[in-house]
């Protein structure tokens, strides 16, 4: 769906948002997030670190996002006991 976003904040650029994303894996609390096209397809799917704007984003091609975005980091995300 269409709805405000820091990225398209940051870039100007509209894109899409989904809320339902997240997994928590509780044996070792590692977080994904896999986006769900509006046909049912899921992509790949991986949580970067978008470094000129200092947030996280999701991106299909991590790389091809650096390509025209610059400096940004595939990221791994997990809880950890305090």
């Amino acid at each position: 769906m269409s709805a405000a976003n820091s990225f398209t904040f940051a870039t100007g650029r509209q894109e899409e948002v989904e809320s339902a994303i997240w997994r928590v894996n509780a044996a070792n609390g590692a977080v994904t997030a896999q986006w769900v096209n509006t046909d049912g397809g899921m992509p790949a799917t991986s949580i970067v670190y978008y470094e000129p704007e200092d947030f996280l984003l999701l991106s299909g091609d991590a790389a091809a996002f650096e390509r025209q975005y610059g400096a940004s980091s595939v990221v791994t995300v997990s809880f950890v006991p305090a």
